[in-house]
């Protein structure tokens, strides 16, 4: 009798682990049919857009790929966080501004050293949007001082993309951005080690949006020591706090790891970032 009752317990739970998954399969199924027509409807709206790029994503991460690595304290990083199509939309919204003569991609001088007069910037080429760090006086200037232009302003999506990232992965209040620097990496790029502190400001988050290859990236931990990892394309990253001084740089670009959604404006070993700081503490 006994024996029998528990054959029928055990029949029971399985029954309803069975019903259980068949609801949770069901239940993504609809969310992911749901996701793909909202993503649709967007797609309605994007072409009567300029400068502002709709990036919805938490529609962009419905495949659950997604993951969120803490190397250190106050360091995020967020692999696959932005859709394919979102990673094309940014990088098409990139490229026209950097066809600009004037406040587009350029490849400028940096600040001189005992061992170059006239060292060149690390990277193929970059631009600003909003103040123009100038790598010939680690100063950021209103105008572009090549030629006194005011570089592009921020936009507001890029605005409010900060703070949803912010609000999701990096609890942080009042995030004033006040330039965005997007550096364009080939085969031969590198940025060597150093410490983002030519801002006022050094509690601030430094927020990191990355297309195109994956890259070697290092940064030093608690204990001051230099570690390394990988960040793919189509991610981002976050430090602040306790990190916002650290020591970090980019070393190797990988080869044949292109993210998807961007093959039609990158090449093979060719990487896009787009960093974004506040310069100026609230008052």
């Amino acid at each position: 009798m006994r024996s029998n009752l528990k054959r029928l317990q055990v029949l029971a739970l399985s029954g309803l682990k069975v019903a259980v998954i068949e609801i949770i399969h069901g239940m993504k199924k609809v969310f992911i049919e749901f996701a793909l027509v909202v993503e649709a409807m967007f797609n309605l709206v994007l072409p009567v857009m300029d400068d502002f790029i709709v990036i919805a994503h938490v529609f962009s991460r419905y495949n659950g790929s997604m993951q969120v690595l803490r190397p250190r304290t106050d360091f995020v990083i967020v692999e696959d966080y932005f859709s394919p199509d979102h990673a094309a939309e940014w990088l098409e919204w990139m490229m026209k501004k950097g066809e600009d003569p004037l406040r587009g991609f350029h490849h400028p001088y940096v600040k001189p050293n005992r061992f170059h007069k006239k060292p060149k910037y690390p990277v193929k080429k970059f631009m600003c949007l909003g103040l123009y760090w100038n790598p010939e006086d680690y100063i950021y200037h209103p105008v572009i001082p090549e030629n006194g232009t005011k570089p592009f302003p921020l936009p507001k999506k890029l605005i409010e993309l900060c703070q949803s990232v912010l609000a999701e992965f990096f609890p942080w209040k009042d995030f004033s951005p006040q330039a965005a620097l997007i550096n364009f990496y080939t085969e031969d790029s590198s940025m060597g080690v150093h410490v983002d502190k030519d801002e006022d400001d050094h509690r601030s988050p430094v927020i990191g949006f990355n297309f195109g290859s994956t890259c070697r990236f290092f940064y030093e931990d608690e204990a001051g020591e230099m570690k390394d990892l990988r960040i793919p394309g189509n991610s981002l990253y976050i430090f602040g706090k306790s990190a916002r001084l650290m020591r970090h740089g980019l070393g190797s670009i990988y080869a044949k790891t292109l993210s998807p959604g961007s093959e039609a404006y990158l090449h093979n070993k060719e990487r896009l970032n787009i960093t974004i700081r506040q310069v100026y503490p609230h008052p």
